[in-house]
């Protein structure tokens, strides 16, 4: 059906591989190249969206998150969208989301196609076999994985399973067979939030701490367990015990006393499986007025010089996963603000870039978080920490799943500001569309915009970077050169236009000498470059006058440099062009 159609809507239940079947589609089907592009679900501008769709694109538009009831606006999304693929030679596949009631309308029935569910069981069999687990068809038909099984998990649900079966294994060292790491694996999926709710009510307030913070920092030495605990106590105000310290009980009874001690490595963990994952999320679930302290926690505790760099990393993976899980997405991006805030220009960078990858990337909350980067990005008074963070959010992980928002991101930190943070933002937007004809020209339509509206010397900067002859002469794949196109010349009309006119020619004269040399190096679009220069004159002699200047400078360097011969079709032409502009007629030369 994308074959002969260019449009396929996958349908089905949650857990059936929608997603996984769109990104096998687009990527296999078509063996010259497994390029494809996401198109944002919560894009709904038509204008904005016949953009994200160029000639010959393979686009993915997942909606399997929205509701049954948001029916009519992802239908409106459709009816823009299929033209335009058609039209375009384009192909796009949907994942649609869970219709409740009757089924899409029939304008959409002749590319909708419905993704069965796989065996469940033979799922989570190549799961254990990928781990080097061969389990025999009686221990796969035991009465309680059975019923697991049938229960239709979803594919997460699957893998977490196979995940617990693999670290029972790895817990027993090979001492026991697959029906020991089976059930220790049930136990763990089922039966842990129970137990872990009955143990922390029997708990006094220092031990609910203790727990707590093994479950944030699973297989950690017992020096930053320590740490981390006493950051949760004073953070807590939880009351100190004034006795002498010898009078204590040590950290290896304390841990004891909460189900955990160390492993052979002298790691600290819980005596049972998944107690670690059950502790975390009984204190974020049923402790909902401490969630802020906990944030306050997490964020003295990654300043500590204590911990080492793996166990922050972790420490805010887990953190995220829970406010994330809790809605409380809010507490992760002022995270990244405040580890921004102190210290100095790169202070706590890689850990606020981890924390708020961890917001863009999450399925249900990642638009909240780059709709934030997009509003903050606007700021021209944005903290240049923070900054230098959305920048390499931007550039290194959404642009993996959303190139043309990262694209816009990364411009407007580009635009508002005047330090490194534009230019590492210009950067790694150059190399961004580098290699991407489709964000390329879409780059050039915001400069040809922007340009007429501002007199900025960065949006000149970044138009005169963006469009090098190299680039435009370059082929990419089996596409025309962009210089080929009359809509990308026109763009780069106005665009020239705009700095010849009201710049000085100091600001462009060194990029005139490298049109020039474009001109030289590819002859084959040779007069396409020269016509972009020549029409932006618009016959005003005082540029007409600075350019034949220029390209006189420019072909003496070039003769003295032996180039002679291959600069002078570039010096004539240009001449010829520029006389012709201002009305010059040489006489006629009189034969002798």
């Amino acid at each position: 059906m994308l074959r002969d159609s260019g449009t396929v809507l996958l349908a089905g239940q949650p857990g059936s591989g929608r997603r996984t079947a769109a990104m096998m589609l687009l990527s296999s089907i078509f063996h010259d190249s497994n390029d494809f592009h996401e198109l944002p679900p919560d894009e709904d501008d038509p204008a904005t969206l016949s953009e994200l769709v160029g000639k010959g694109d393979r686009l993915l538009l997942d909606l399997s998150l929205g509701a049954g009831e948001q029916r009519t606006g992802f239908e409106a999304k459709l009816r823009t969208l299929l033209p335009l693929v058609g039209k375009r030679g384009a192909c796009l596949v949907v994942v649609l989301p869970q219709l409740r009631g009757r089924r899409s309308h029939d304008e959409f029935s002749p590319y909708t196609v419905d993704v069965g569910r796989p065996s469940e069981t033979a799922v989570l069999w190549r799961y254990l076999r990928l781990a080097e687990i061969h389990p025999s068809r009686t221990d796969m038909s035991e009465g309680r994985l059975q019923r697991f099984l049938d229960s239709a998990p979803g594919m997460g649900e699957l893998s977490y399973f196979a995940h617990l079966a693999v670290s029972a294994r790895d817990r027993s060292r090979g001492a026991n067979e697959f029906p020991a790491w089976r059930d220790e694996a049930l136990a763990a999926f089922f039966d842990r939030s129970d137990q872990v709710a009955k143990d922390i009510g029997s708990r006094d307030g220092g031990q609910r701490a203790l727990s707590l913070s093994v479950s944030m920092l699973p297989r950690s030495p017992p020096d930053e367990i320590f740490t981390v605990n006493t950051e949760l106590l004073k953070v807590l105000r939880q009351p100190l015990d004034e006795r002498p310290r010898l009078d204590h009980a040590d950290l290896r009874q304390q841990l004891s006393d909460v189900r955990a001690g160390t492993d052979q490595h002298g790691l600290v963990q819980f005596d049972l499986l998944a107690y670690d994952a059950a502790v975390r999320t009984h204190f974020w679930t049923y402790y909902p007025d401490l969630r802020p302290k906990f944030r306050d926690w997490v964020r003295d505790c990654v300043q500590r010089k204590e911990l080492s760099r793996a166990a922050r990393s972790g420490l805010i993976g887990l953190y995220a996963e829970q406010s994330l899980r809790t809605a409380c997405h809010s507490d992760l991006l002022a995270l990244v603000r405040e580890w921004t805030a102190v210290g100095g220009p790169d202070h706590l960078a890689d850990e606020a870039t981890l924390a708020l990858s961890l917001g863009v990337e999450h399925e249900q909350y990642g638009a909240w978080f780059r709709r934030e980067i997009r509003e903050l990005a606007r700021e021209p008074d944005l903290p240049g920490g923070l900054g230098r963070v959305f920048v390499r959010v931007c550039s290194e992980v959404v642009s993996l799943r959303h190139p043309d928002q990262a694209l816009v991101r990364l411009h407007h930190l580009a635009r508002q500001r005047r330090d490194t943070v534009a230019e590492n933002a210009r950067a790694a937007l150059l190399q961004l569309v580098n290699t991407d004809d489709r964000l390329w020209r879409r780059l050039l339509r915001r400069c040809s915009l922007d340009l007429p509206r501002t007199r900025q010397s960065r949006d000149v900067a970044l138009f005169l970077d963006l469009a090098t002859p190299s680039r435009l002469a370059s082929r990419q794949g089996a596409g025309r050169p962009l210089i080929a196109d009359p809509e990308v010349r026109a763009q780069l009309g106005a665009c020239w236009f705009v700095v010849l006119r009201r710049h000085t020619h100091t600001a462009w004269e060194s990029h005139v000498r490298s049109w020039l040399s474009g001109a030289r190096e590819h002859p084959h679009h040779r007069e396409d470059l020269l016509d972009v220069l020549l029409n932006a004159c618009s016959g005003e002699g005082r540029v007409l006058s600075r350019l034949h200047l220029i390209s006189r400078d420019w072909a003496a360097g070039q003769a003295r440099a032996g180039h002679h011969a291959s600069c002078t079709p570039v010096s004539e032409s240009l001449d010829r062009r520029i006389r012709t502009a201002l009305g010059i007629r040489l006489p006629p030369v009189r034969s002798v």
